[in-house]
């Protein structure tokens, strides 16, 4: 394997505490620590807005990718997507990554569950259009229910059929699309449209392997090579010289995180009872007044073997053997956010990341390499 395809990007809320310059000097040290990406989320109610704060990095660094995890086809129409992923593109050099969901902060705080499937579909479909320079036809039905006329009413002689990104460059890199799914019906979706998926099941190897198996398979019916397919995880992680601590610390966030699990009902995949109890329970107990948040009630659902099992936690040696056990399961990208918490022990996490948990990694990938790994070229 070659250990230049393996990612770790870290990242979280753009928010105030990163106003008058500190968006460009966050980005600067994930680049300076040797991140390969920095990514920022899109919650127009909690965050700035990802663009903004990605084309402020984007003039700061040279090297890290930029990524937006992830943005809904919801609050930006599918062409505003398009077209500002690809000035992202453009201004970056090519280091962009646009990921995508169905939704979650960025809708609650107007009032709004995820995007339906189908219309997530629909929407994925138009947004690789645009970013392929294709013309996407108006469906006007779509404005209709907005209460918007369509533009032929307006009496014009001519009026266009449909829509595309004109000023796209000849020279355009085309900006990779990854999709977050955490069921099988979006990692089905995933698998068959995306460049990338984002696989959010936690950190248990066995619905790992589950969640890139339904990717894959999809893409095989697709008429794709599933070995084209990048595979990204968003792992809850801590690490701390006392496992105790990490565990503790940890707690929250994978409770929040599991939750997505059990969001249309019972969770699918490999789980134990217990487990999918505890999915369905966070799910029930979240409290998205206090999403992304260290006080979010939903932490005291989880007890410590369900972390253990879903996150990666512990010392450094502890983690490094759990990252090696999921790249050899297929994962090439490692997504790792950090959340609103005062604890000063949380700062430990990157900086043993970074100095410790990502070389020794690499190192060990690279004697002992694992028989499946993607040979995409990493978007």
């Amino acid at each position: 394997m070659d250990i230049s395809g393996l990612e770790f990007f870290i990242g979280g809320f753009a928010n105030p505490s990163a106003a008058g310059g500190r968006v460009a000097a966050v980005a600067r040290r994930v680049e300076e620590e040797g991140y390969d990406g920095w990514w920022v989320a899109d919650s127009p109610a909690l965050a700035y807005d990802p663009y903004v704060a990605l084309a402020i990095a984007a003039t700061a660094t040279t090297r890290i990718k930029l990524a937006v995890y992830v943005t809904n086809p919801f609050s930006r129409h599918a062409i505003v997507t398009a077209s500002s992923a690809a000035a992202l593109q453009a201004e970056s050099g090519g280091r962009f990554v646009l990921g995508i969901g169905r939704g979650d902060s960025a809708l609650a705080h107007i009032g709004l569950a995820p995007v339906a499937v189908q219309a997530f579909r629909r929407s994925l479909r138009c947004i690789q259009a645009y970013l392929r320079g294709e013309v996407v036809p108006f469906r006007p039905q779509e404005g209709e229910l907005l209460g918007v006329a369509p533009l032929s009413s307006l009496g014009y002689e001519d009026v266009p059929k449909g829509s595309r990104v004109t000023w796209l460059p000849d020279t355009n890199l085309k900006v990779p699309v990854e999709v977050a799914a955490s069921g099988p019906k979006v990692l089905r979706v995933a698998g068959a449209l995306a460049d990338r998926v984002l696989i959010s099941v936690g950190a248990h190897a066995e619905r790992v392997q589950w969640a890139i198996d339904e990717a894959r398979t999809a893409r095989s019916q697709a008429g794709l090579d599933p070995s084209l397919l990048g595979v990204s995880a968003q792992v809850c992680l801590n690490i701390h010289p006392d496992k105790a601590k990490a565990i503790d610390l940890c707690r929250w966030k994978v409770a929040s995180a599991s939750r997505f699990s059990a969001m249309q009902g019972r969770p699918a995949g490999p789980a134990s009872e217990e487990d999918r109890h505890t999915m369905e329970r966070a799910r029930e107990m979240y409290d998205m007044n206090r999403h992304g948040h260290h006080l979010n009630s939903v932490g005291s659902i989880a007890d410590n073997a369900f972390v253990e099992r879903h996150a990666i936690v512990g010392t450094p040696d502890q983690c490094i053997e759990r990252f090696c056990q999921l790249v050899h399961a297929g994962i090439d990208r490692f997504v790792i956010g950090s959340g609103l918490s005062p604890d000063a022990d949380e700062l430990i996490t990157p900086q043993l990341l970074a100095q410790e948990v990502m070389p020794a990694v690499r190192a060990e990938i690279a004697k002992y390499p694992p028989a499946r790994f993607s040979s995409a070229s990493r978007g």
